[in-house]
């Protein structure tokens, strides 16, 4: 038992692997830092959505966050016929990874309606893509809770966080900085170019 231990604790993995295992770390920062620097701006600027729905929309999220994290654990952790073949993180991180993407281009494109006089179907719009958006976001960061058992022995840990340093900054960059390089005040679509780009 000692030694099939020490075999694992010792398993060696490729640069490559490593890094395919941190790409999530170059999505999960850039959608945040999209969605941290526009989101409010967006809505309130371009769409003209009193400030009153915003505020009251990033309190339900905040709310369906704190339910949201725990329910993706448990879902995750049940055993069933699709996690026993895959892996119990696994099909979360790929399936949700595209409507994690999609579900925030979506927010940035609400529906055509006069939100001065009627906020209604946009303080609704967003509440059901944000809850899309937090829902596959938490899914793809399950990836976090496959270190410890994936990378045992002190040097393939360190190895996985220089690469996930790197993938980190580049995702930071790719959120924070370069969109707005697309965004052009006044221009709607300019903004989930933005998302695509």
């Amino acid at each position: 038992m000692e030694n099939n231990r020490d075999d694992i604790s010792e398993k060696k993995y490729s640069t490559w692997t490593h890094f395919a295992f941190n790409m999530t770390m170059i999505m999960l920062p850039a959608t945040y830092g999209m969605f941290s620097t526009q989101f409010f701006w967006f809505y309130e600027t371009e769409i003209l959505l009193p400030v009153i729905f915003i505020s009251l929309a990033q309190i339900i999220f905040i709310v369906w966050d704190a339910f949201n994290d725990p329910l993706i654990g448990y879902l995750s952790d049940r055993p069933n016929k699709f996690t026993r073949k895959y892996g119990r993180r696994f099909p979360f991180i790929m399936i949700m990874s595209i409507p994690t993407m999609l579900s925030l281009i979506l927010l940035f494109t609400p529906p055509t309606v006069n939100a001065q006089t009627n906020p209604w179907p946009i303080f609704i719009w967003i509440l059901i893509i944000l809850a899309i958006h937090e829902f596959g976001y938490t899914s793809v960061s399950l990836v976090r809770a496959l270190y410890p058992e994936k990378f045992r022995s002190d040097k393939e840990r360190k190895k996985n966080s220089g690469i996930s340093i790197i993938t980190y900054n580049i995702g930071l960059f790719l959120g924070f900085v370069i969109p707005f390089g697309f965004i052009v005040v006044g221009d709607q679509p300019s903004y989930w170019i933005a998302q695509r780009s």
